[in-house]
């Protein structure tokens, strides 16, 4: 398994329903479903229980932190996320411009 493209595009795949949750009509709910059920998937687990720790694993795990608060409003736990993965090094990691606003 290549654990570090399935991380990359676990990472990739949050961002993309990130962005899709902004969409009109689309629950913050349903979106936070979506998230939990792929970063909890046993592949994105297989992969973590295989890596080692450089940025974009600790970040997939940040993430799942931040989606495992069954407490938190599907919002603010869209927001954590947001937050947690709109960081530089994350960007840089993935290829990606970091926007600065």
């Amino acid at each position: 398994m290549d654990t570090s493209g399935v991380i990359q595009g676990a990472i990739r795949q949050v961002l993309n329903l990130l962005s899709l949750a902004r969409s009109p009509g689309r629950s913050c709910d349903e979106a936070i479903s979506e998230i939990r059920a792929l970063l909890w998937s046993r592949n994105i687990e297989s992969a973590l229980s295989n890596c080692s720790d450089a940025v974009l694993p600790l970040a997939l795990r940040e993430a799942q932190m931040a989606v495992a608060d069954p407490l938190k409003t599907s919002a603010a736990t869209l927001e954590l996320l947001q937050a947690t993965l709109d960081d530089p090094s994350i960007k840089m990691a993935l290829g990606i411009q970091h926007k600065v606003e």
